[in-house]
């Protein structure tokens, strides 16, 4: 069957397009999951490439013990007849957005639906209004990790829209990232919204320049590297190449960075695989680079195959992986159990809703910063319509949080994750009160990332985005009189606790007289155990009732 295959391969070897010869001969063992007999066929043809690594690392994929992978239709209200791919899921699992062609509700060539997960089930998917045209091929990208802004492809570059009170923006070229003469597509945001990932076979890529679309390969995906284009103060940086221990002269696409910040999955037909597009793994090594990464990894003989495998999403919990599936005559959408090997690091999913006193939903900003080095890391907004928030934030530091609104006082969270190893999911509900509620009804607002050493009064590094929050606040509303209260649990005498309040209420009143605040405007006070607001029978509430709080005294 083979016969003329297997003449080229011996006559070419070592060429490039000798080695994808021999990956394509090995389709009717892959298929039939005849692992002895593909490793068969590798070593008969190895001595025929004699420094080629990749054949040895094949070797040891198909080597490897099965996993058992079952690979599941997701659901029969999504998939239908007609084409479905491109799986795009939201951060917390309740919104599944994908590619539809040929299917009921269609307006144009490919169009963007969204199928919402309600009681343990997929809705009927709808059509986005906005953003699908009826001249044009639309297919999602990714979707921010708030929720607000969905990445998408169209006319052979990204595109945004951002979620409104009425439905979705019209989208918009993704600023910085698309180039004339070059093919931009598989974009993601990292989760803490300061980068952008995407391919291009822009000129400047890993090997020769091979343009997405011709024949080159022995395929038509062309030379595609993944870059990086970063947030700044000015909008967007100057997209850089990841570097070739990923990129490689061949296709790297689909790029799919965890929101442990460091996971990388993406698909490539230039590292060591089964055939055409195969899904790897990569960590990333140095959180200040962008071109420090661990050798790729494949997925393995049970997740790729002899075709292509690519635009494969992970859940934030790192269990599920989503992906579309060409059976038959048509593409569908399918989820699958990630093998524990494969899967990211644990993260903390901090959610809820902001609210104003008067029970409102509000849209406000949330960021979250280092305490430890005091760096703001990320950043992120509350849902227009409903209020509600979602962070994730990595294992391994200790994250201060604040919800800032031009119309409200920013209130302020934290959370220890230094020595956590497991999934964390957290929810806390904002009420905010206005600058004018502060002032009038001379409300106590607590500064949670206030913080001290055990029984002892000196400020610790942490405290300082906290107290410069304050500091702006009260400069901003020159000549109110403020005053600054400590409050401690019931431990100890109630003698000391009073004393070690007053001594921390000390310490913040002195801090922001030595950033410019009037003396004679602040003031200070320790009320110990006296003014709890829950009680100490437990540790949580005991931290609670440890507090230092302001309020307007007029």
């Amino acid at each position: 069957m083979f016969t003329i295959y297997e003449t080229y391969i011996k006559n070419a070897a070592p060429v490039e397009l000798a080695f994808v010869t021999l990956q394509r001969i090995l389709t009717p063992s892959l298929i039939k999951r005849d692992w002895l007999s593909a490793v068969k066929l590798l070593r008969d043809y190895q001595t025929y490439f004699p420094k080629e690594e990749r054949i040895g690392q094949l070797i040891q994929i198909l080597n490897s013990s099965d996993e058992k992978i079952q690979k599941e239709n997701i659901s029969n209200k999504i998939n239908t007849e007609g084409h479905e791919y491109a799986p795009v899921i939201s951060a917390n699992g309740k919104m599944l957005y994908f590619c539809g062609r040929k299917r009921e509700g269609s307006i144009g060539g490919e169009d963007i639906f969204v199928s919402k997960f309600k009681n343990n089930s997929w809705t009927k998917p709808e059509l986005i209004r906005g953003i699908n045209t009826p001249y044009g091929h639309e297919a999602p990208l990714a979707i921010s990790a708030d929720g607000n802004r969905l990445l998408l492809y169209a006319n052979t570059d990204i595109y945004y829209s951002d979620k409104t009170f009425s439905g979705w923006s019209i989208a918009r070229p993704f600023p910085s990232v698309n180039t004339d003469k070059s093919w931009e597509a598989d974009a993601m945001m990292t989760s803490d919204g300061n980068a952008i990932l995407f391919i291009s076979d822009r000129k400047g890529n890993v090997g020769q320049h091979h343009v997405f679309g011709k024949k080159f390969h022995g395929s038509y995906t062309g030379n595609l590297d993944i870059y990086v284009s970063e947030k700044t103060k000015n909008g967007w940086s100057r997209p850089i190449n990841i570097g070739d221990k990923i990129n490689t002269p061949y296709a790297e696409r689909s790029p799919f960075l965890h929101p442990d910040m460091k996971t990388l999955y993406f698909s490539s037909d230039g590292h060591a695989g089964l055939g055409k597009l195969d899904v790897f793994k990569t960590t990333r090594l140095n959180d200040t680079s962008w071109t420090e990464w661990s050798e790729p990894v494949n997925l393995g003989k049970e997740i790729n195959s002899f075709g292509d495998e690519y635009d494969y999403k992970i859940s934030t919990d790192g269990k599920t992986a989503y992906l579309s599936v060409f059976e038959t005559d048509n593409y569908d959408i399918y989820q699958m159990e990630l093998p524990v090997s494969m899967r990211p690091d644990a993260v903390a999913v901090i959610f809820g809703t902001i609210k104003n006193s008067d029970d409102e939903y509000e849209h406000a900003k949330i960021k979250w910063e280092d305490l430890t080095t005091g760096k703001l890391i990320g950043f992120s907004e509350s849902d227009i319509t409903d209020g509600s928030y979602l962070i994730i934030l990595p294992l391994g530091k200790n994250y201060g949080y604040y919800i800032e609104h031009k119309n409200y006082f920013p209130l302020s969270g934290n959370i220890d994750l230094i020595n956590k190893k497991k999934q964390i999911e957290i929810e806390k509900n904002f009420i905010l009160h206005s600058y004018v509620e502060i002032i009038n009804d001379q409300l106590a607002i607590p500064l949670e990332n206030i913080f001290f050493e055990h029984n002892k009064y000196v400020l610790k590094s942490e405290s300082y985005g906290e107290l410069n929050r304050l500091v702006t606040f009260i400069k901003n509303h020159d000549g109110l009189k403020i005053e600054i209260s400590g409050h401690t649990d019931n431990v100890g005498t109630t003698q000391y606790n009073k004393q070690l309040s007053k001594k921390r209420a000390d310490a913040v009143k002195n801090y922001l007289i030595k950033w410019g605040c009037i003396s004679a405007n602040l003031s200070s006070a320790g009320y110990g155990e006296a003014q709890p607001v829950t009680e100490n029978d437990t540790e949580e509430g005991k931290a609670k009732n440890r507090r230092v709080e302001f309020k307007v005294i007029k």
